[in-house]
């Protein structure tokens, strides 16, 4: 076994060249004419183009490690000769190039780069090639024969000859002395010497004289993976490129062990990045199309930006890489090792500072690969992304590298001026990576990556957390150009989303203007930076001539441009001022040490000019222009909006501490309803004032309970009703009890002059599939129910309860307004009356709808559930304490598991109710009337809990299946025993207090198996619902001798509390029998 040109060949089979000959000239002897004719053509047919038998010769020259070879092109004939000094030809050797048995088969894809068979190309152009090398001289004679009679002898140690003359008939030397030139010499280029290792020069000499060189140096500036190439062709200046060129060793099987018994054989594999140099900056070229090359380049396209080499299995025209067998398996392997090494090839440009956007320009994409999915090659882009991801690669506008997660892409380069890569490191720890104006190559490689961008809005929000963040940056800058760009910027910040969910909960966020008004960023004539709250101007023509003393000035000189408009409306938007009179004037009103007389001759001045509609009122709705008093005995200067107009407009505002303190205006008495226009049309709190309000809660809107929200959703739900702004509606019993007859009279205008029919009514949808549900508004609701309208015996009553002789003189009317006609009508509840006896239930507010015979038998019942006794039974406390179950040993015996079990308890429960309430002192005809409400109590729990948990079990959450009536089927199952309790523990059941909602798996687990609750009352009892953010609470149980969690919702957990501690209250209270 030898190794020859790579190729490891069973050899030494004759001890001389006679012999060799002697056999080669009997095998002919044997042979047809026809068969060395069809072996000739099978192997001159295999190539693209007829020159490449020049590649094959590099490739021998290569192999016998020459530094330089020499192409000798005569009229007729080529000579090629090499300075290899690894071997000289052999017999070995000879017998490879000559024995037709040697050589492969058309599609035998093994034999790429076997020098014997790719040898046999040269048989286009000659029929007799000599060889001289080491110590033979020969010609080869009917492509098989070695002959050495009448050859020169030309054979030297360490130098080998080739002579091809041009004496194939079927082309004449013409012909081939073209054909070399055009399709050799000529195409030969830097990729030529680029992936071998040993020849550093190929020479070649034409038949008119002229001559081409290709010469390689390595370690360009002591770069040892930076390479120059130079080619100088015929009648043509010498050219340089210069490539950064990286190469690795990939481990492959091999069909035959080597001599070591290692079938394991390691393969060259190397990239090359073309490079462009500028000055002495070298950087990756993006314009290269990429080869894939085996030594020498083919026309295979990767859709890479530079190429890679390795020896590939291909056909043997090297114009396809074998994707299948055996063959392809290797080859996938050889890309895989490529690409790592492009990856680790990014690490040695980054030392170079040739990871630059040149670079990102050059490297592949995901997206190159978009109409080619399946290429093989799209493992490079892979690759690299990854790389990219885990390593500090990114160069930042300052030359350094960094990861991923440590640097921003700007929005704009404006960004990266008002916030300089010096302050990002310091306030952020993050860097700039510079910016791409246009769409390019660059700008896909970085949009691959999840790089976090930064805008204006992240540089509000940052002001948001801390409003002195930038407070170091801003004093640092001085040019006036800089503030400019910050005030444009600012001024395209998009609107911010004041209102954001997170699921249920609302946060309201502030808006731009507001966080930037305690900034100090707005710098000034006088050389400082100032926030907006120091009042400060935009400079004008105006002067001022009244009373604003020594003015602030924004620093800043405006241009009849777009830009510099924007930044104008912005910094009024903010609050800065325009100089002008108006401003001068306001600025006295409202000045920190201006005396109150002073005040009230400035407010005349804007009452005359008001009067004269040469002002326009509301450029005073932000400025403190009014006197006022809170009850402390001191005076304020104050907005209209933040002060009532007296003190009955106070009880009716719970907001508002301000009351114009009116004693101060006595100078300007007449015109008291002018400036009480003004007052108003300035936002001042005057009337009562009936506004809409999505308030509808438990809390707020009396008659919550009566609606359905089952199936509220936050973003389609419609909540409206009608109210008093900033009225606390307790407070209007106080109109009867401290006898407030003007505060009456406030209210009674409003009322009379109300014909809205919107602001009669309450409506509520839970969702948009959902039917509006239309109740009374608050405000209808509060006004009827409430006894606030004086009458001439000197009580108060509610508005139903009025009668003719019972009006005042100031409260009759000729025509009533739509809201009196509704709170005129008598309420048609009986709740009022309950709590009269002391039955605080707020479950009884439901009975507000039925009729009024049945309203009494419900007020008695109630009584009589009220005074009842408990007879003989257990506690709650013992009951939890006994509800503990032990598991029993498993047996065959009555084994139901898998049957569907209904809740056979709550039939029973519901019958053992009725005969109690059949055993009363009641009439059964009331009984009768009542059924309606009071039967089947378990089908009100279970309503309840369907309500709260949609179908979904409370211990494994999953979702109950659909029936054929549509509605998720689940079980209702008690917590305790019923039957046991105390029978007065039995009220408010249908409170859903004592009710899971279980699939049938978990409520046979909680019936039947091993269980353990008697620590549920103590959980229960301490869990803190107000000061938890949380849509469920959870309680351990023991279920099958395994920890277990029940989960509630907090209207379930509230219910489960009071009941716990009513229950608890009776059983000190009561006593057992």
């Amino acid at each position: 076994m030898r190794e020859f040109y790579g190729w490891r060949i069973k050899m030494g089979k004759y001890q001389s060249f006679e012999e060799l000959k002697n056999a080669r000239l009997k095998a002919y002897n044997g042979m047809r004419e026809g068969d060395v004719l069809g072996f000739l053509d099978q192997h001159t047919g295999f190539y693209p183009d007829p020159a490449h038998f020049i590649y094959e010769l590099l490739q021998n020259a290569e192999d016998m490690e020459a530094t330089e070879v020499k192409f000798n092109l005569l009229s007729d004939k080529l000579i090629f000769e090499h300075n290899g000094t690894k071997r000289d030809f052999d017999l070995d050797d000879i017998d490879a190039i000559t024995n037709k048995n040697k050589s492969p088969k058309a599609d035998d894809p093994t034999q790429i780069g076997k020098f014997g068979m790719g040898f046999k190309a040269v048989y286009i152009y000659t029929n007799t090639p000599e060889i001289h090398s080491g110590k033979f001289d020969f010609r080869i004679k009917n492509i098989i024969i070695p002959d050495d009679e009448d050859v020169p002898k030309l054979a030297m140690e360490h130098f080998t000859q080739f002579i091809f003359p041009f004496d194939n008939p079927e082309k004449s030397a013409n012909d081939a002395v073209k054909e070399i030139i055009e399709e050799g010499f000529y195409k030969l280029s830097e990729t030529a010497l680029l992936f071998l290792s040993h020849i550093e020069t190929i020479r070649y000499y034409l038949p008119d004289g002229y001559e081409g060189c290709i010469s390689i140096e390595h370690k360009i500036c002591n770069m040892r993976f930076l390479d120059a190439i130079t080619v100088k062709k015929p009648s043509e200046d010498k050219t340089i490129t210069y490539w950064a060129r990286f190469s690795d060793e990939c481990p492959l099987m091999v069909k035959e062990k080597d001599s070591n018994n290692r079938a394991v054989k390691s393969f060259p594999v190397s990239i090359a990045y073309r490079l462009i140099k500028n000055n002495d900056k070298f950087s990756l070229d993006s314009s290269l199309a990429g080869k894939v090359c085996l030594f020498f380049p083919t026309e295979m396209n990767s859709l890479l930006h530079f190429h890679i080499n390795a020896p590939f299995a291909s056909t043997v025209a090297r114009d396809v890489i074998l994707s299948k067998g055996e063959d392809g398996e290797a080859n996938d392997k050889l890309i895989s090792k490529l690409a790592d090494l492009t990856a680790e090839s990014l690490h040695w440009l980054k030392k170079a500072k040739m990871l630059d956007y040149a670079a990102y320009s050059t490297l592949p994409t995901l997206r190159d690969y978009s109409n080619q999915p399946n290429s093989r090659y799209k493992i490079f882009a892979t690759r690299i992304k990854e790389e990219f991801e885990h390593s500090e690669l990114f160069i930042t506008d300052d030359g350094n590298y960094y990861s991923i997660g440590n640097i921003f892409n700007a929005a704009n380069k404006e960004i990266k001026t008002i916030l300089p890569i010096k302050y990002l490191e310091k306030l952020y720890n993050k860097s700039w990576i510079p910016t791409v104006s246009s769409v390019t190559r660059i700008e896909y490689f970085i949009d691959q990556f999840d790089i976090k961008g930064y805008s204006i809005e992240n540089f509000i929000d940052s002001l948001e957390k801390d409003y002195t963040f930038f407070d170091e940056l801003f004093a640092e800058q001085k040019d006036t150009e800089y503030f400019k760009t910050l005030y444009f910027l600012l001024s395209q910040s998009k609107d911010r989303e004041i209102n954001r969910y997170y699921g249920f909960l609302q946060v309201i966020r502030p808006t731009r203007n507001e966080i930037l008004h305690r900034v100090k960023f707005l710098m000034c004539e006088d050389g400082k930076l100032h926030s907006v709250q120091d009042t400060l101007f935009l400079k004008t023509a105006y002067q001022p001539k009244y009373y604003i003393k020594n003015p602030i000035y924004i620093n800043i000189t405006f241009k009849s441009s777009s830009q510099d408009r924007a930044i104008r409306q912005f910094l009024i938007s903010l609050g800065v001022k325009e100089m002008c009179e108006r401003e001068d004037l306001i600025a006295d009103v409202s000045g920190e040490n201006v005396p109150v007389e002073d005040m009230i001759i400035k407010i005349m001045e804007i009452i005359d000019e008001y009067k004269n509609g040469t002002i326009d009122i509301k450029e005073f709705f932000n400025s403190p222009i009014f006197i006022a008093t809170n009850g402390d005995g001191k005076l304020y200067r104050v907005k209209a909006k933040e002060c009532c107009w007296s003190e009955t407009s106070a009880f009716f505002f719970k907001n508002t501490q301000y009351i114009l303190a009116q004693e101060h205006y006595k100078a300007i008495e007449d015109d008291m309803p002018v400036l009480r226009e003004i007052f108003s049309a300035l936002g001042g709190k005057d009337t009562p004032k009936i506004v809409e309000s999505d308030d509808l809660s438990e809390d707020s809107f009396p008659l919550y309970n009566l609606l359905k929200t089952k199936g509220e959703r936050y973003d389609t739900c419609l909540k409206s009703t009608y109210t008093l702004d900033e009225f606390d509606w307790n407070q209007l019993k106080r109109i009867k009890q401290d006898n407030l007859i003007a505060e009456s009279m406030f209210l009674w205008n409003v009322v009379i002059n109300c014909n809205s029919n919107d602001c009669l009514f309450t409506e509520y949808r839970p969702n948009y599939s959902a039917p509006t549900q239309r109740l009374e508004s608050t405000l209808v609701y509060y006004l009827k129910r409430v006894a606030w309208i004086p009458t001439a015996s000197g009580e108060y009553k509610c508005p139903y309860e009025m009668t003719d002789e019972d009006y005042l003189d100031e409260y009759k009317y000729q025509q009533p307004s739509a809201l009196l006609i509704e709170i005129l009508k008598k309420p048609y509840d009986v709740v009022e009356q309950l709590k009269n006896k002391g039955i605080e239930d707020d479950r009884l507010i439901a009975f507000a709808k039925l009729d009024s015979d049945i309203q009494e038998h419900v007020i008695a019942l109630a009584i009589q559930m009220q005074d009842r006794k408990h007879k003989a039974g257990k506690s709650l406390t013992e009951l939890a304490a006994t509800s503990d179950r032990e598991q029993s040993p498993e047996t065959d015996e009555d084994d139901d598991f898998g049957e569907f079990h209904k809740p056979k308890n709550l039939d029973k429960r519901r019958l053992k109710l009725e005969k109690e309430f059949d055993d009363r002192e009641e009439p059964q005809t009331s009984i009768k009337k009542l059924q309606f409400v009071l039967e089947k109590p378990g089908t009100e729990e279970k309503t309840f809990v369907r309500n709260e948990y949609h179908g979904h079990c409370q211990i494994c959450g999953n979702e109950g299946i659909l029936t054929s009536k549509g509605k998720r089927y689940f079980e209702a199952i008690n917590i305790f025993n019923t039957g046991k309790l105390y029978e007065s523990l039995q009220l408010n059941l249908g409170l859903g207090w004592n009710t899971l909602s279980l699939c049938p798996n978990c409520a046979a687990k909680f019936k039947y198996s091993q269980i353990t609750i008697s620590s549920l009352i103590e959980q229960a009892q301490h869990i803190d619902i107000n000061a938890a953010q949380s849509s469920f609470f959870d309680i351990s149980i023991n279920l099958e001798g395994k920890p277990t969690t029940i989960r509630f919702t907090p209207k379930h957990l509230l219910a489960l509390q009071v009941a716990i501690k009513k229950i608890k209250e009776i059983e000190k209270s009561d006593d057992k029998v």
